[in-house]
């Protein structure tokens, strides 16, 4: 385990990191637990500042094409997705409303997901592709997110349903060619997709029928538990993260991190 430093500061977060062991997250500049963050890339022991204070690098590509937060102009204080290409950084826009809650992914084509709040305050999901800001829509409810993308450009993520209220749960889905399609549950109310592989292979979290939460592999139309780690009981939440085109996963159960293999 390597300590990769701060910009100066006492505090650093890893985010994201590459096929090229490129890194990105954020750090403070100057001592102080309450420093702004500012975002970073962390590449052959240098870390880099990206911008101003308040940023927050969250993913990164094959390429190196970087998104995160940030709070500078046009947005102080409110909080817009940026994309970070060669030196330049790019605000993504809005669907409409003031601010975004921020980008969750970026593929090897620079296409980036994430949620937005609308004109009339309702948060969807988004597709960031050649400078335009897309609403994905949702299951029929007031509310959507989305959080991995893959090089065909499929989307994860989750939304409501119709006749869904403030805090109804959440159905996992994957949005292709313009068509969101509910991915289900493991039995119970809820699920949550994490992440996606140029396979096509979903996971995420689910409830199942007994009330527990468990991880979940996606695939063919079928979502799988992916069971517990020993030593667990019903009340620890289990979830899967993301996975690799090798199908392999990883996640938590009861605060300690799994690896499952699956098979394509």
């Amino acid at each position: 385990m390597t300590d990769l430093g701060t910009l100066g500061g006492t505090r650093s977060a890893a985010g994201d990191t590459n096929d090229e062991g490129v890194i990105v997250g954020e750090s403070t500049a100057s001592p102080g637990q309450s420093a702004a963050s500012h975002a970073v890339v962390w590449r052959d022991g240098v870390m880099t500042d990206l911008g101003s204070p308040m940023d927050s690098a969250t993913a990164i590509n094959g390429v190196g094409r970087v998104v995160g937060m940030t709070s500078a102009p046009p947005a102080p204080g409110l909080g817009r997705a940026f994309f970070w290409r060669d030196g330049v950084m790019t605000d993504l826009g809005t669907l409409g409303g003031t601010i975004n809650t921020g980008p969750a992914d970026v593929n090897d084509r620079g296409e980036v997901v994430g949620s937005a709040f609308t004109a009339t305050n309702s948060l969807h999901a988004f597709l960031w592709r050649d400078g335009v800001m897309t609403d994905l829509g949702t299951l029929g409810g007031d509310r959507s997110g989305a959080s991995g993308i893959n090089d065909k450009g499929q989307v994860v993520g989750s939304g409501t349903l119709p006749g869904s209220v403030k805090g109804s749960p959440q159905h996992a889905f994957l949005w292709q060619n313009g068509v969101m399609t509910d991915l289900g549950t493991l039995g119970g109310a809820s699920s949550y997709a994490a992440a996606i592989n140029n396979v096509g292979q979903v996971v995420g979290t689910s409830t199942t029928r007994s009330g527990v939460t468990d991880a979940f592999l996606w695939q063919n139309g079928l979502m799988i538990d992916l069971g517990r780690l020993e030593g667990t009981s019903p009340s620890d939440e289990c979830g899967a993260t993301d996975i690799n085109d090798r199908g392999q996963i990883i996640g938590s159960c009861r605060q300690r991190g799994f690896l499952h293999e699956a098979v394509p």
